[in-house]
């Protein structure tokens, strides 16, 4: 009689200790997956549970914003310190819902769910997704979910020696976004104008082959603009330019330029074919 109480006790100690859904819900778990390597030409995208980096750089958010019709009835925000990174689980509702998901290693990022916006100072690699889900009682309570990337990347890379006095590169495209609609993926908030500022640290003073990447969100489809780039003092000062025309951009793709900033003429021009190659690499 002793061990079956103590057997009894057991068993609803465990079950108190379980973890379920509230009635008229669905506990689901998403497991944040796909290829997050990156080339210098084709940007691939995607992420491992667990582990959810690019390039050898950690993502730093990611957000699933849950909506039932044009309600917002949940929200997620995980951080690399939570002990589910990168497999969140949420209670849903029966019924529909249209789940979006965000993940980022943007700088200083703000969420508005009056705009639907997540809005950055500083752009970095972000991978986005949307998933309709008709929730029942039994449905699957695990989804592998594959991001993928909706920002482009522009490297710069100086062939001449960088200047002594050199404090900062400055990065000047016409339009830049800093912005991503997370329930589409679009990118939203442009600058016109805007420079991004990369320090210079001290010991690459009077090295070759130094660069400089900056990322903006994008449209699928190419679009263009042109770009300022500037080696500057700390006084402002410029110590040498160079302009590059109609700048080819698109979503999950790198553009890299190589060329003399120091000795340059000031100006470089390209000319786009209408059918792309999958390198963008250019010399100024």
């Amino acid at each position: 009689m002793k061990k079956f109480l103590l057997f009894f006790c057991a068993a609803l100690l465990l079950m108190s200790c379980s973890k379920e859904a509230p009635e008229g819900k669905k506990q689901v778990t998403f497991n944040v997956k796909g290829d997050w390597s990156m080339t210098t030409s084709e940007m691939k995208g995607g992420t491992k549970s667990g582990s959810m980096s690019a390039n050898g750089t950690d993502m730093t958010d990611l957000w699933i914003f849950d909506y039932m019709g044009e309600n917002l009835v949940n929200t997620i925000h995980q951080v690399p310190e939570d002990d589910d990174w990168g497999t969140p689980t949420l209670d849903l509702d029966y019924g529909s819902h249209n789940l979006y998901f965000v993940a980022s290693r943007g700088i200083n990022p703000t969420v508005n769910n009056t705009s639907k916006t997540i809005l950055f100072t500083k752009v970095s690699d972000t991978f986005w997704k949307s998933l309709n889900l008709n929730v029942t009682p039994s449905s699957d309570g695990d989804r592998d979910i594959d991001l993928d990337r909706v920002v482009t990347k522009l490297k710069l890379t100086i062939t001449d020696e960088i200047a002594e006095g050199t404090s900062t590169l400055n990065i000047t495209p016409n339009v830049w976004y800093y912005g991503i609609d997370y329930t589409t993926g679009a990118p939203t908030n442009s600058a016109s104008s805007q420079a991004i500022s990369v320090s210079v640290p001290s010991n690459y003073i009077g090295q070759t082959g130094q660069y400089a990447t900056v990322f903006s969100f994008s449209a699928i489809a190419e679009w263009h603009t042109d770009v300022l780039f500037q080696a500057k003092t700390s006084g402002g000062d410029v110590l040498g330019e160079v302009t590059l025309n109609n700048v080819p951009f698109k979503r999950n793709r790198a553009t890299n330029f190589e060329g003399p900033l120091y000795g340059s003429s000031g100006t470089g021009t390209i000319t786009v074919n209408d059918t792309w190659e999958p390198d963008t690499n250019y010399v100024w």
